[in-house]
């Protein structure tokens, strides 16, 4: 087993890895465009933008879940996904940041 030597570089160069590792789909960028633009969504409300089917969604919405990109909160039967709004900025910052170093 090979243990990841990333935490020797740079943070800020970590934080753009960690957050692009959340934007490598595009459904993603759509998924938080949508969010960010309109508001909280359920995967229902996502599906119906996407050509993707709910599974795919949900996993998507996983992932930016676990970059910190969007949040849940459980309104029974539903999860109701919303734009982590300072995790977002944080994310916009390092990207433009690392494309604006010379």
């Amino acid at each position: 087993m090979s243990l990841s030597k990333a935490h020797l570089y740079d943070e800020a160069d970590q934080m753009v890895s960690f957050y692009a590792g959340g934007l490598n789909y595009p459904g993603r960028l759509r998924i938080l465009r949508t969010l960010r633009d309109q508001g909280p969504k359920t995967v229902f409300d996502l599906a119906i933008e996407h050509p993707l089917s709910l599974s795919a969604i949900s996993q998507h919405l996983d992932i930016l879940s676990k970059k910190e990109l969007v949040d849940f909160q459980t309104r029974f039967p539903y999860l109701i996904y919303s734009l982590n709004r300072e995790r977002y900025e944080e994310a916009k910052k390092s990207l433009l940041d690392f494309f604006d170093e010379e």
